[in-house]
């Protein structure tokens, strides 16, 4: 018997043949709860199982959580509800398997091999353009609902007691200020300190508004804070590295707001990755050096193939997770933070693209990376980007790190 959290996670590693006929059962039984007026768009997936009996498998989900209604959904409503299911990662199939489960489930409807596979065409197109839209559209969701309770003076949201009340969450916050220690990094509009928070260890990062023109522009659009909020929980659905979001106040002035706070998950293991790399890059080997830049390549690749673009998206942005005398040998060990610079929706173009690169670059300078090592990391990156190999790009990347340089070398983060 395998529960369906243990199919989606062991599915890649089955042999195909024993797949095609899970999904061939899955496909028969889908026809058959169809049949029996079931509405497929609230299957208890979690829930279900199958089970192998005399070499056949069966796929049983609960009767007392399955929905009855008085007429069949019609095809484009089911269709749709496969849609959503593989779109929120509800379903681990592949685009041949997903051919198969429809071939079971509609050939008893009288359509043949080529209307499914105008159907399979037709979903797989739904499918790109609900990927496309699906990071903003959590973002934006966050945005609008996470902020459950305020008053004139607070709002703002905890995650482990949504029912806090405003003051109390306020009070507990100013209690970890004052308690605090030497903060890990300040600069004259941010601050981000350890404390314990409400019986939890957290990272807490103030937002200060010192003029009045960033007041007046905070009072017009979400704070900083709860952009940040907002940003991790739309990461953590699409399955992106983050330090666990836990809530977010505002607190407002008497007539424009004064400052807000947002608070994650404190991580005392891991380093930002420009730390990592000045401690430990230089002791791996050639091999391991290969990893570690593949791997920071993937976890930027993953923002940009979501549409997500990082303003600021410099190496002290970017936790590197243990163990570190190995090397980075996946992305998933790689966390972004400064959540409040992300934008959903973006559209990547030869200036984000440059720019993003152009943080990167300029988080070290030449005595730590040689131009070499700098080109190893860009050379895979011209097969996204084939403006790379432009002279022009490349003699704008020069200047424009250096100026980087001197810029982080002002602000004591690029020395």
């Amino acid at each position: 018997m395998i529960f369906w959290p243990d199919l989606v996670a062991g599915w890649p590693q089955r042999p195909v043949r024993e797949r095609r006929r899970m999904v061939c059962e899955i496909g028969r039984r889908l026809h058959a709860l169809w049949l029996d007026r079931i509405d497929l768009r609230c299957l208890p997936l979690e829930l279900s199982v199958l089970r192998r009996t005399n070499d056949h498998w069966e796929w049983h989900c609960p009767p007392d959580q399955l929905t009855r209604k008085r007429f069949r959904l019609s095809t484009d409503r089911v269709c749709s509800a496969l849609l959503n299911a593989y779109g929120s990662s509800g379903l681990p199939f592949s685009p041949l398997e997903v051919e198969l489960l429809l071939r079971k489930f509609l050939r008893p409807q009288g359509l043949d091999r080529a209307d499914i596979r105008q159907v399979c065409r037709s979903l797989a197109a739904a499918l790109q353009v609900q990927s496309a839209l699906r990071p903003d559209l959590l973002y934006r969701r966050a945005l609008r609902t996470e902020s459950s309770f305020g008053s004139s003076l607070y709002r703002g949201y905890w995650a482990y007691d949504p029912q806090l009340s405003p003051g109390l969450l306020a009070g507990a916050v100013a209690q970890a200020e004052r308690s605090a220690g030497t903060p890990l990094k300040q600069s004259h509009r941010n601050t981000v300190w350890h404390a314990r928070l409400l019986e939890r260890e957290v990272a807490i990062k103030r937002f200060d508004l010192p003029r009045w023109h960033h007041r007046v522009r905070a009072a017009l659009q979400p704070s900083r804070a709860r952009r940040a909020w907002a940003a991790g929980q739309a990461l953590r659905a699409l399955h992106i590295a983050t330090p666990e979001p836990l809530g977010f106040l505002e607190i407002q002035g008497r007539f424009l707001p004064s400052r807000s706070y947002v608070f994650s998950a404190y991580e005392p293991d891991s380093l930002d990755l420009r730390t990592w790399f000045l401690r430990y890059y230089a002791k791996l080997s050639p091999a391991q050096q290969r990893i570690s830049q593949s791997a920071f390549r993937e976890a930027w690749l993953r923002l940009y193939h979501a549409r997500i673009y990082h303003g600021d998206a410099k190496l002290a942005n970017c936790l590197a997770r243990p163990p570190f005398d190995a090397g980075i040998e996946r992305a998933r060990q790689l966390a972004w933070i400064d959540l409040e610079d992300l934008r959903f929706g973006a559209w990547m173009n030869p200036y984000r693209v440059l720019r993003n690169l152009m943080q990167m670059n300029g988080s070290l300078h030449d005595r730590h990376l040689t131009a070499a090592e700098r080109f190893e990391f860009i050379h895979p990156l011209r097969q996204v980007f084939p403006y790379l190999e432009y002279g022009v790009t490349k003699r704008l990347m020069r200047w424009w790190t250096r100026k980087r340089w001197r810029k982080e070398r002002r602000r004591r983060c690029g020395s």
